[in-house]
């Protein structure tokens, strides 16, 4: 099995586009079948079984039990969650374009997303009706070339604590803050200073991919990042790489 320390992250960027459909699908349980073949065009359904099969495959190394053993539950917001966590394992799932990004943590709340910035996109619309008013703000404030990149850096932040949470973006995206000018980046939740203290960092994805991961806790949590190619092998430490600042 694969250790992972009390205040150790893993971060995973997976290249699933290897991955022979036929063979990862043996790696899903009946219910994900089902899920897969409700999905009407082939290039989602393929992406799906791809991205679940990666996600049960990384898993197994943690916990040391089969990927299609794996047992799964939601919690009240629908954040999936291990059933039986032997050793406690958090984890979360982002994807974006070619990308996906997992996210394993022992024993604290983890969110990750990630997001291929588009361009054409009215950003400062969406801003001014989703963000909050410190956000659009600053938003406002950016120069009109940098104003896409801007948006989907906060995006992401934002995202990425929401999914922590289990709330989603359901929870409101202007409830809460993310100022992207501090290093790192600080949450600012308003009025609720009882809340345990979260962690936010980007994550180095590409110049036209940026992701992010909220983490629940002090910042004494070492983050590693590493590349895993399912198709080519099992995951192993000596790919990842040090802690991110």
């Amino acid at each position: 099995m694969m250790a992972l320390g009390p205040d150790e992250v893993h971060l995973w960027n997976v290249d699933v586009s290897g991955l022979v459909v036929a063979e990862a699908r043996r790696d899903l349980v009946h219910a994900e079948c089902n899920e897969a073949d409700a999905i009407s065009l082939q290039r989602g359904r393929d992406d799906f079984i791809r991205q679940r099969a990666s996600l049960r495959r990384l898993l197994s190394t943690y916990t040391g039990q089969k990927p299609n053993a794996l047992k799964f539950t939601r919690g009240a917001a629908g954040k999936p969650a291990l059933l039986d966590r032997q050793p406690q394992i958090e984890f979360n799932l982002s994807h974006s374009g070619t990308h996906t990004l997992i996210g394993v943590s022992s024993g604290r709340a983890i969110g990750v997303d990630v997001q291929v910035v588009r361009r054409g996109v009215r950003c400062l619309d969406l801003a001014r009706r989703f963000f909050s008013h410190a956000e659009r703000a600053y938003i406002e404030s950016v120069a009109p070339a940098d104003i896409d990149r801007a948006f989907f850096d906060l995006w992401t932040l934002k995202e990425a604590w929401l999914k922590a949470t289990g709330a989603g973006i359901s929870g409101g995206l202007d409830r809460f803050s993310v100022d992207t000018t501090a290093d790192p980046p600080r949450l600012c939740l308003g009025d609720q200073p009882d809340l345990p203290p979260w962690v936010l960092r980007r994550v180095p994805i590409d110049n036209e991919t940026l992701a992010a991961v909220a983490l629940q806790g002090n910042a004494k949590a070492v983050i590693r990042v590493g590349n895993w190619r399912p198709a080519e092998s099992a995951p192993t430490t000596a790919a990842l790489r040090g802690s991110l600042a």
